[in-house]
Order: C-alpha cells, then structure tokens, then sequence
C-alpha cells in the first residue's frame, strides 16, 4: 500500500540499477498512479549487474538476457526513463534536482539509488587494457580483452575480482589476483572463510597473491605489458583489472543534513525525514566507503524476492 505522504506526488528515483528499477516498478505494482521518473547516469536501460562478471563476461547468455526489462515496458507502466543524465545537485527546500546536462528535474519525493563508483589505482596507466568492472559497456570491454589476451592481472580480491577471476579461469585464460590485505574479504566475511575463498581460487588454479601490491607498471605501445610486485617478481600480464572496492557514497546536497545515499535505497520528501522504503523513519544516516550504517534497525525488501536482483556468487564449475 502506498503511504499518503507519496500518493498522488512525483516521484523521482536518482540510479538507473536493479534498486533503483525495483522501486519503479513495485511504484506501479502497488497502485501508485502518480509519475515515475528515474535519471541514469549510464547509456543502457537498467540491467542484472551480476551477469557482468560472469556469464556474460562468458558469452554464455545473449545480451538481451541481462537487461531487467524490455525497454517497452517502461512506457507500458509510464515509467520516464531519462537515460546519460547525471544529477550534480539540487534543493531540498525547492523540490529541484540540477543535471549536469544543465536542465532540471522536479520531484515531491526523491529516492536515491546511486550504487557505487569504480575506483581506479592513482598510479595506475591510462592504457586501453587497464580496465574496471561497473556497467554494461565495460563488461563488453573486458569481454572483448579477454578474448584478445590470455593473461589477465586482478588488483583486488574482492567480490568483483573473485567473480572476473573465476570467469576467467574458465575461459581458459591465467589470472594472477593481487590483494594487499594478508586475507581476502577478511572484513566482509572473516579470516576463516576469506582463507577458504582463497584457498578455493587456487585450487582452480588462480594465482592469489596476498600481502602483495603493484610497485611498478611496465608500458609499451599504450598498453600495460608487466608489472613489477611488492614480492620483487615482475609478472607479464595481458589484461589489467582495477578491482578494488568501489566508491560506495554519492554526497547529495538535495538531501537532508547533507545525507549520502548508498547502494541501499533512501527516500527524502516532505517534511524533512529520510526513511528506508516502506518502512519508519530515521533521523541520520552515516556511511563510509564501503560500508554503511542506518540509525535505525531493519531493512525490509520494497519488493518480493522474485524481483529482486540474482544474488552474488563467486563460483568455479
């Protein structure tokens, strides 16, 4: 049921991923009549982003197969999907979002979705073959790369690096994965099962490094050919994948107290309250680079589980 605090208003959803789609659509589902619009910063319509690091990346699945709707449902459920906009500002007292294409956007109730950026290492090249992992055009990037090279390095054991690794392995390519913690995804999952994930990546095969960084990048051509370890090896490489953790927070100046929205979803709207959807208010949030915390206690689904995005699952078959 539709609160009356969002009935009848416009309703504006920043991020163009699986929250931001789901929260459009469970609009429509649950009788709100009143109008949808979601801004995308990417070129494509909202797309299942687990499919980047693995079965697409494997060509195993047709392109058509990870978007999360067909473009013409959009319009059948009166959903303005405003792709290549990105928002750069806007006022909470005025209702206004700013986009850096110089219009802008006015909403009763914001829903912020942004999801996470992509970072890159500082000292890193800006090489054709020195990639990162976030939409659909760089999964087609690394999907091509791999195609064209047999040796790929991941900076970064992460969820995203175990994901690509494994994908990899399976397309017959060699990975070296370079982490500089002693134990990959120790704070995500602890010491015990981050050495279980590692030890499982070597038994198939996976060059885990831990403890270990890049020193030193070695270029020819425009492309990154080798790389030189904290462990004094040099390692000859093909393709270069940045997958640290990503930039999780977008600060937002349309939102209350300067409040930043995470990859879980907030809602702002009149008076002045950010509140998970569908659920109580909360009076602050914090968040950190790649973690987050509410005020308050629990996260209920806006929408059932078939719905949602697949789940995360580094595998090798």
């Amino acid at each position: 049921m539709i609160s009356r605090r969002v009935a009848g208003k416009r309703v504006v959803i920043v991020g163009g991923g699986g929250s931001g789609d789901a929260a459009a659509f469970a609009l429509r589902k649950k009788g709100y009549d009143g109008d949808v619009v979601m801004l995308s910063a990417d070129r494509d319509r909202p797309y299942d982003r687990p499919y980047l690091s693995k079965e697409f990346l494997r060509g195993e699945i047709e392109l058509q197969k990870v978007f999360l709707h067909d473009e013409a449902d959009y319009a059948k459920e009166k959903i303005e999907l405003r792709l290549q906009e990105r928002v750069v500002g806007g006022s909470m007292r005025d209702g206004t979002l700013s986009l850096q294409s110089g219009g802008q956007v006015r909403f009763d109730t914001l829903v912020l979705s942004t999801g996470g950026t992509p970072r890159r290492l500082p000292d890193a090249p800006d090489s054709y073959n020195v990639l990162t992992l976030r939409s659909l055009r760089d999964s087609q990037a690394v999907r091509e790369a791999l195609k064209r090279g047999s040796r790929l390095l991941l900076v970064g054991a992460g969820f995203i690096g175990a994901e690509v690794g494994a994908s990899a392995r399976q397309l017959g390519k060699e990975v070296l994965m370079v982490e500089s913690a002693p134990v990959p995804l120790a704070r995500a999952l602890g010491t015990d099962v981050g050495e279980l994930y590692a030890s499982i990546h070597r038994s198939k095969g996976v060059d885990v490094r831990t403890g270990t960084t890049v020193k030193e990048w070695h270029s020819y051509g425009g492309r990154v050919v080798g790389v030189t370890l904290s462990d004094g090896t040099r390692e000859e490489v093909d393709v270069v994948l940045i997958a640290i953790p990503t930039l999780m927070c977008l600060e937002c100046s349309a939102c209350p107290s300067r409040a930043r929205a995470c990859a879980w979803i907030l809602v702002c709207g009149p008076p002045k309250v950010c509140t998970a959807a569908g659920t109580s208010r909360c009076t602050r949030t914090r968040c950190w680079s790649n973690r987050f915390e509410w005020s308050t206690g629990r996260w209920p689904s806006i929408t059932d589980a078939a719905s949602q995005p697949r789940s995360r699952q580094a595998t090798h078959r």
